[in-house]
């Protein structure tokens, strides 16, 4: 099976922030026997790249995409809606983890418009949890392809991979593990 990584951000693309996303998921993902990486990309902030680069793996056939970055409330944070435009998909309201959000945060404290934008996803995706971040992730069944949709911040993406995506997306599919050990002599 083929895998991809896409890591998403300016910020990654002119060097201010270290792409570590890419290599954490490569090294995780290079456990399965079964599952091989192809392409691993790192875009800029741009809706019509990001539509661009998600049409080619999917037309190359990748079973699993791993995306990351840009789910949070800023401007430049525009995967989400990159991924609404491509997918022809509205934003829902995932009313439960908005009022997790809300009672986590207070009404007082809290721009509540912020919020609203962490808790909302695709309607054709399933909420992945984010148990230590605002930003909910996504999980999108495209004919063949999982795609999975997390935040770029990288404690956020590891909780999510670690206790979500491995355990029920990789692991029921993708039973062989490869365990490495390198000898320095």
């Amino acid at each position: 099976m083929k895998a991809a990584i896409v890591c998403i951000g300016d910020e990654l693309m002119n060097g201010s922030t270290l792409n570590s996303n890419s290599s954490w998921i490569a090294r995780e993902i290079s456990k399965y026997y079964d599952l091989k990486i192809k392409y691993i990309e790192t875009l800029h902030d741009d809706i019509d790249i990001i539509k661009y680069k998600l049409s080619k793996l999917l037309i190359n056939g990748c079973d699993y995409i791993f995306i990351t970055g840009g789910l949070g409330p800023t401007h430049d944070d525009i995967t989400k809606n990159a991924l609404k435009f491509f997918f022809k998909s509205n934003l829902i309201l995932e009313k439960k983890y908005y009022d997790r959000l809300i009672s986590y945060f207070g009404k007082e404290n809290t721009d509540i418009g912020h919020l609203k934008s962490q808790a909302q996803i695709l309607e054709c995706s399933h909420p992945i949890p984010n148990m230590i971040g605002t930003a909910l992730g996504m999980y999108i069944k495209n004919e063949n392809s999982s795609i999975f949709v997390m935040p770029g911040v990288p404690s956020e993406m590891k909780a999510m991979m670690k206790n979500e995506i491995i355990p029920n997306y990789i692991e029921k599919k993708c039973k062989h593990k490869i365990y490495k050990k390198v000898f320095l002599t």
